[in-house]
This record gives structure tokens, C-alpha cells and sequence, in this order.
């Protein structure tokens, strides 16, 4: 009882009557509680155990696992809304501050849990949108293993050498090719000296590394190695000279530089605010 059990609940449990509990419990008119009762009625009672399933659905209980179960929900996807309409109300009112629910929401929110591990939970997310369906997670796949990524790249690089060699000839001279030597070898992180120089070394024997660096410059890259040189690196050191059109200087123009100081960013800044007014003012 101290578990919330009623001591008609009990009964029902043991499979005694009402009255027989009552007598146990209260006692009979003008006489007190029962003192002595058959074995049999001993046997029944203690073998109930306590479980929130034979709990009254309004018994109050503590919340702890109630609210562990709904953040475990919210996290996999599920609309608090839906947990609402669960428990047949229009919002869900259970609040991280509540330290106690009806054992029936316990038993509701616990059993969605148990349906989002078993990966049987479906809802539905309702928006201006449409509804989308919320299906439990798949089984994760197996990842691929780097030797078979590594063929992958290496299909791949087969046939846009096989396009590529149709608009570039000197593509096929080129020493960068071959199965040891994959796209990422000119494609390395900033730091990684030794990568870097292994594939200087290779470019170094390139006849075509003219070419390739031309075909750099004309399409704009900004990465990779190009021609046994930092694409990156050579466009700074051969930026071209242009000239200011605030104060006329020739300066050499850095990405997306426009001018050649700060003085003459503020001025360019202070003449088209004041074209900006006179376009408006007129």
C-alpha cells in the first residue's frame, strides 16, 4: 500500500473478496481487525509483487524514468504533439519540474520507448508543409573499408581520365597518372609536408607541367597542386597589378580587393552613400 497499491487492489490480485480484505485491514463491525487468518490467505497475499502494471491508472508515481523516456523520444524525432495525442491530450503537460505522474502516463510514454528500441515507433510530424512520416531509424549500413574506397577512386579516376583526355591530349602524357598515384596525393591538407613533396617529386619528371598549370590559371582553381606548384601560392606571387579607381595607384589586387588601402575603401564607401542619396533625393 505505501507503494500505492489499494488493499482492494491486493485482493484482486490475491484473488480474495473484498470483504475478506476489508475484515484484514478495518475489521468488522464491532470487532477489530483480524488477528488470525488460513494459510492459504497468507500464501495469496504475499505472493503479490509491486509493478507499476497493477498500479491504479491515477496512482501517482515518480516521475524520473517518465521524463528520461520522453527526452529519449525527442532526441529520435518524435514531436512532443504526437506524445500528446498518445495520452489523449491536446498538449503535452508533463514539465521537467513535475516529480510525480499517473502511473497510466507512465506506462503510455514507457511503452513508445519500448516501441522506438524494438524500431516499431511510426508518428507523423504535421506542418504548413504536410504531414511527413517519422519511421524508426534503419539499421546503420556497414561502412566501406578504405581498400574498397580506394578502388572506388580509383574507377572514378579512370573515366574522367578517359573524358578528360578527349578535350586535354596532354593529359595522357602526364606523370600524375597510374593506379600508385590517387587524386588526393595533389590534393593535401595544409601541413602535410610529406604527401606535398612526394608529389612534387612526381611532377618534377612531368613533361606536360606547363599545360597543366595553364589548365589551372584558365579555369580559376584555387586548390591542388598544378604543374609541381600550390595553385594558391602562384596566383598570389603572379597577381596581377591593377589600378585603384579611387586615387589611381597601381596595386596588386588580393582576391576580392577593390582599392588599394583602407583610406580609399572608406572614400569609395562615402561616395556611394552620397549617389545613393542623390538617386533618392531626385
Amino acid at each position: 500500500m505505501a507503494q500505492g497499491l489499494g488493499f482492494k487492489r491486493v485482493g484482486q490480485l490475491a484473488g480474495l473478496s473484498t470483504s475478506t480484505m476489508t475484515a484484514l485491514i478495518y475489521g468488522k463491525p464491532g470487532r477489530p481487525p483480524t488477528k488470525r487468518i488460513k494459510p492459504s490467505t497468507a500464501e495469496a497475499i504475499l505472493a503479490v509483487s509491486w509493478s507499476v502494471d497493477h498500479l491504479a491508472d491515477g496512482t501517482r508515481i515518480d516521475a524520473a524514468s517518465t521524463h528520461a523516456n520522453i527526452a529519449k523520444l525527442t532526441a529520435a524525432g518524435v514531436p512532443r504533439a504526437r506524445i500528446a495525442e498518445r495520452l489523449g491530450v491536446p498538449t503535452l503537460q508533463i514539465r521537467p519540474d513535475r516529480k510525480h505522474v499517473t502511473a497510466r502516463t507512465h506506462r503510455i510514454i514507457a511503452g513508445m520507448a519500448a516501441e522506438l528500441d524494438a524500431g516499431t515507433l511510426v508518428t507523423v510530424r504535421r506542418s504548413r508543409h504536410g504531414d511527413q512520416t517519422i519511421a524508426p531509424p534503419a539499421a546503420e549500413k556497414p561502412r566501406r573499408t578504405f581498400a574498397e574506397s580506394d578502388e572506388i577512386d580509383r574507377l572514378f579516376n579512370e573515366l574522367a581520365d578517359v573524358v578528360l583526355e578527349r578535350q586535354q591530349p596532354w593529359r595522357a602524357q602526364a606523370a600524375c597518372r597510374g593506379q600508385d598515384r590517387p587524386t588526393w596525393l595533389w590534393f593535401t591538407a595544409r601541413g602535410d609536408v610529406p604527401t606535398q613533396a612526394r608529389a612534387r617529386r612526381i611532377c618534377t619528371a612531368c613533361p606536360v607541367r606547363a599545360e597543366c598549370l595553364a589548365y589551372a590559371e584558365s579555369k580559376r582553381l584555387r586548390i591542388g597542386m598544378w604543374g609541381g606548384v600550390s595553385i594558391h601560392a602562384h596566383l598570389r606571387q603572379n597577381a596581377p597589378t591593377v589600378e585603384c579607381p579611387e586615387c589611381g595607384n597601381a596595386f596588386v589586387a588580393q582576391g576580392q580587393q577593390k582599392v588599394c588601402s583602407e583610406e580609399c575603401r572608406h572614400a569609395r564607401h562615402h561616395r556611394q552613400k552620397m549617389l545613393s542619396h542623390q538617386r533618392a533625393a531626385s
